[in-house]
């Protein structure tokens, strides 16, 4: 795969409320427009409502539904919103083909319909019903590439409001158990376990009793048993529920949120992982054995550890403020995270614009160079 050449940047802001979607149409980019014409959703507190919408891409052009494989730079369409309160996941997107290292869904002209999202907006804090509208901004990122040249244009940003209304009563929803995770007992026998294992504490904020949002981690991710493995054997685990007091401790905009906090109950970062694998990709870097001395608020430590032979050599680092690459008599070089999933972490170089990629477990690393993935070194975390 050719590394793609950024042309153009497309911002499109639209706030309309007395229609439901709007998009500026534009050569370069597609055009996102419901199915039919909805009017407001309407979403219980704590609910959720379901709404479609086609793209349109111009012919000879294809949009990213999806990657074949963590070597791709190229932007996979998504959906999201910023508004407090507010959620959207996409619950189902159009079948795509596969195109070098990426599903594409190619485009069928400005006429016809190249494929259809199914989006499932969540209210996330349980609010009184007013019946008010409101214009509820949503997000959509995309690229679209020519599909003769392979060239892809800059992504671009859609802002777009959908209408939606508040309306009728919080409903109790009878909810089971998130799997074999083994939570803390309260914030404070939490804090005193971290301080004694020198572990990170995993914070879940959640109201299982009346948040779908809630509802769907759980079943989604939750209550897997590889999730359960990971949190109970290299964090600390927190489950704090709607009705707890320890909920003053927390600033929070929305149920369900994930925190990491350090042994110290200060928050490193906020994790975002709506699926199995998405979130054991976001929580890897806090990870911690039972009795390690490493913390993650010191530059001379480090989270995460490879070591490379090869044509890459030394000690890739991750540490609070950044990746080093450390080798034996030089300098560190600085590098910042790309992405990353369940099987690679992208990192490219501060200032020669490198890219490599580290396998999360033992196996062949990858330099970007020539236009292509190059096998060049050999790889393992270092525990």
């Amino acid at each position: 795969m050719k590394l793609r050449l950024f042309t153009l940047l497309v911002v499109v802001t639209v706030a309309q409320l007395g229609s439901p979607l709007h998009s500026q149409p534009d050569a370069r980019t597609p055009r996102f427009q419901p199915a039919g014409n909805p009017g407001p959703l309407s979403v219980i507190p704590g609910g959720s409502a379901e709404f479609q919408l086609n793209v349109f891409i111009p012919e000879n052009n294809h949009i990213y539904v999806g990657h074949v494989d963590i070597r791709s730079f190229n932007i996979v369409t998504e959906f999201s919103t910023e508004e407090a309160g507010w959620a959207v996941e996409v619950k189902e997107g159009p079948d795509g083909v596969v195109k070098d290292l990426d599903y594409i869904l190619a485009g069928r002209g400005m006429n016809a319909a190249a494929g259809r999202y199914t989006l499932q907006i969540f209210e996330t804090l349980g609010r009184s019903a007013n019946n008010s509208v409101q214009a509820l901004s949503i997000k959509i990122r995309t690229q679209m590439c020519n599909s003769r040249t392979n060239v892809c244009y800059r992504p671009a940003e859609l802002t777009q409001t959908i209408p939606v209304r508040l309306s009728g009563a919080r409903r109790e929803i009878s909810h089971r158990s998130v799997g074999r995770i083994e939570w803390a007992n309260g914030y404070d026998a939490a804090l005193a376990k971290a301080r004694q294992t020198g572990q990170n504490i995993f914070v879940l904020i959640t109201a299982p009793s009346w948040c779908g949002y809630c509802q769907m981690l759980e079943r989604d991710v939750m209550s897997k048993d590889a999730v359960a493995t990971v949190l109970n054997n290299k964090f600390v685990s927190l489950q704090v529920l709607d009705s707890s007091p320890d909920l003053r401790r927390f600033d929070f905009d929305g149920y369900p949120t994930m925190l990491v906090a350090n042994a110290s109950g200060e928050v490193i970062n906020e994790i975002n992982g709506r699926s199995e694998s998405r979130f054991l990709a976001a929580v890897r870097p806090y990870e911690q054995n039972p009795g390690s001395t490493t913390t993650n608020n010191t530059e001379e430590t480090a989270s995460e550890r490879f070591e490379c032979t090869g044509t890459v050599t030394g000690r890739f680092e991750h540490r609070s403020d950044g990746w080093v690459q450390v080798v034996a008599g030089q300098a560190p070089q600085p590098y910042t995270e790309n992405r990353r999933d369940q099987n690679f972490v992208v990192l490219q170089n501060s200032s020669t614009r490198v890219f490599y990629a580290l396998p999360l477990r033992s196996g062949p690393g990858y330099v970007y160079e020539n236009g292509g993935w190059q096998s060049r070194f050999q790889a393992r975390p270092i525990e």
